[in-house]
Formats: structure tokens, sequence, C-alpha cells
């Protein structure tokens, strides 16, 4: 994978064109880990998965079925289906694929370089309506948000003109952001007639 590049996961290679195949598959290769195991260290890798524009041509317009991929390991004889938690729905958006290696999980040399412990995914069978593209693929990563929740604050009362703006108390909301205020249950009918006295008929 190129630096600040993406790609078609499951295009073939100049090599691979000779002699084509249905659908190629996607290997990622990993060394081996400080502790010389895999095995009993869970895995994660976030998929940045390219977003469709809008108005895009469809590289399927009459796709088949909503793809399928299959994940697989090397137990150092033959691939071995591996067992993974799919936030990606099979690569047609990004998220977090998660896994615990398998206590057979072997090396083996590929592609003219060391040994390493490949993970394989094939592409079984249906179509996507536009072909992902793959951005990154960043190791043992999680997702986090930072947000603030701000309990029994005022932050005004409308006067039932347009466009009106109130100030928070907590400052400064970053720019782009969007402040949402969640009532917790509609006024009941005494609060509404105490509204409606203190604030009239606009309130």
């Amino acid at each position: 994978m190129t630096l600040n590049q993406s790609f078609v996961p499951f295009k073939p290679t100049q090599e691979q064109e000779a002699k084509p195949t249905p659908k190629p598959a996607l290997y990622l290769g990993f060394v081996t880990p400080a502790n010389g195991s895999f095995s009993n260290r869970p895995l994660s890798l976030f998929f940045f998965i390219v977003d469709i524009v809008y108005g895009e041509e469809l590289d399927n317009p009459t796709p088949s079925g909503s793809p399928q991929l299959s994940w697989q390991y090397w137990d150092g004889k033959e691939w071995q289906q591996l067992t993974i938690r799919d936030e990606t729905e099979n690569f047609t958006r990004s998220g977090l694929i998660e896994f615990l290696p398998p206590g057979d999980f072997a090396p083996r040399e590929d592609f003219n370089l060391p040994p390493r412990y490949w993970l394989r995914v094939k592409w079984l069978k249906g179509d996507y309506d536009v072909e992902p593209r793959l951005k990154q693929v960043l190791l043992n990563t999680t997702m986090a948000a930072q947000t603030a929740t701000i309990q029994k604050e005022i932050v005004g009362s409308s006067d039932g003109t347009e466009n009106q703006t109130f100030q928070t108390t907590s400052q400064p909301i970053l720019a782009g952001q969007e402040l949402e205020v969640r009532e917790p249950e509609i006024p009941s009918a005494l609060e509404k007639e105490k509204i409606l006295l203190e604030e009239g008929e606009k309130a």
C-alpha cells in the first residue's frame, strides 16, 4: 500500500492479469510480536474505506447480491476459516475488524518476503455497487469520541421569531459542531400553564 493513496483490494496485479482469477484475494502479513506469539492476543484492524461520492458511476448497476467475504489464516498446512467481528460489513464502509488469533496461527513465505503471519480475505460471492477503495489499515485501533453532556442548563427562552441565537455557559463550542438540546419529556399541563403566564402566548 502506497502512503496517501487508495487502492481497490480485489483488483488483480499485473502478474495476475496474465492468469486472471474470478475474484483475487487480499493478503495481510504480520511480523512476529515481541513475545514471539500471536496466540491469545486480541487484535483489531481499522479499515479506512473511501466514502462513495453521491452520483458516482456504479461498477455494477445490477449486482447479483450483497458481497460476502471470507477471512482465513494459515495454520502451517492449509488455510483455515477465521472467526472475526466485522464492523465494515464486508468492506462496504470504514470500521474495525476484530479477532483472536488461533493457537495454530503459523508463518509462511509468500510474495518473495521473509516469513509472515498471513491473513487472506477471499471475495466469495455477491457484487459491490461501487468497488471499495481501501486507503488505510491501522493495527490495534480503537474508536473514541470526545463528548460532553450538560444537564439542567437553561439556554434561553424563545419569543417565537426565526433564527434566534442563544449562548451556552460552557464554551467554546468548536466550529462545525452541532448542539442538541434534549427535553426529558413533554411539559405537563401545569408546566404549560406556568410557561404561558410567564412568557406569553408566543413562548
